[in-house]
């Protein structure tokens, strides 16, 4: 999983970063920072969307958006779980 992935690297000192349609959504993202990806490589016109989405948020915030989102068994769950967290 990410979340494995990321553990694993950050033990290791080696960066991980996510690119992809994933990335450009900036609710997963957050959750990809709570998880502790370093970095999202997104299209050009999801850029902006994706920076203040994160810049909005703290890592307490975001790595609670990660454990919201891993506590679920759907996708839709995941979805809604997180934002509520920021409704």
């Amino acid at each position: 999983s990410v979340s494995a992935i990321a553990t694993e690297a950050g033990k290791l000192g080696i960066p991980v970063g996510v690119c992809g349609e994933s990335a450009a959504n900036p609710l997963i993202s957050i959750v990809f920072a709570g998880l502790g990806i370093d970095s999202v490589s997104v299209a050009p016109s999801a850029v902006e969307e994706v920076s203040s989405a994160l810049a909005a948020v703290t890592i307490g915030q975001a790595q609670a958006a990660a454990d919201a989102a891993l506590a679920t068994s759907t996708p839709g769950e995941a979805e809604a779980g997180v934002r509520a967290l920021f409704a």
